[in-house]
């Protein structure tokens, strides 16, 4: 009897999922089997936001990587240096995909020109060079001046309230990491990449949203 009752909702199940199944493609036949709606369009979203997370959130630890390697004056700076730019190009050519080979060039310069600012910011406080550090400073800040001409230009409805908070946040932060740094509080240093590393994400999660918007029949 306890054998009978072990075995006998197992035989049970076997027949109710043969039933269930197609016997042939072995698909469930049961209508919340059936593939969820629109879901090709999930996934073509789903993979603008992770190819855009991976090169935005890279892009924080080739940029943090190099400034450390530039601000200690080590020997494969270049090379660090070298793989950033390989980065922003992966970054441009996302938005050339949806813009077009004109803005793909124009935020490609905008990307460089940010970059090289960072890149002169970390020489400066290293070598204590008040001069090039406002400088520095100055370009950053017209980075985001042009960041927000440029994406109204190519998407009219885009938030340049927000994308400013944004910009302005990242920028603070990768700066905070290059001021811990060069206050060799290590530690905070790592705090401040950390933040960055995840503001990228935002970032890349909002240019995500505003692209499927402006093109919806892409992501059909």
């Amino acid at each position: 009897m306890k054998i009978l009752i072990i075995i006998l909702p197992l035989f049970l199940g076997i027949i109710v999922g043969f039933f269930l199944h197609d016997p042939i493609s072995g698909k469930l036949n049961s209508k919340s089997a059936n593939p969820i709606q629109n879901s090709s369009k999930f996934d073509k979203t789903n993979n603008l936001r992770v190819d855009l997370n991976s090169v935005y959130r890279e892009n924080i630890i080739l940029l943090t990587s190099a400034l450390r390697r530039i601000y200690n004056k080590e020997p494969y700076a270049p090379d660090v240096v070298e793989a950033l730019n390989e980065n922003t190009q992966d970054i441009a050519d996302i938005i050339g995909i949806y813009y077009g080979s004109d803005a793909e060039t124009e935020f490609l310069l905008l990307w460089k020109n940010q970059n090289s600012a960072y890149l002169s910011y970390v020489e400066a406080l290293r070598d204590k060079n008040s001069t090039q550090q406002a400088d520095s400073e100055k370009i950053l800040n017209n980075y985001i001046e042009s960041s927000l001409v440029f994406w109204k230009k190519v998407n009219p409805t885009f938030n340049n309230s927000v994308y400013r908070i944004m910009l302005t946040e990242r920028i603070n932060f990768i700066k905070n990491f290059i001021n811990e740094l060069n206050k060799n509080s290590i530690t905070e240093s790592y705090k401040e990449q950390h933040k960055a590393y995840q503001q990228n994400g935002k970032i890349a999660d909002f240019l995500t949203i505003n692209i499927v918007k402006q093109f919806p029949d892409k992501f059909k």
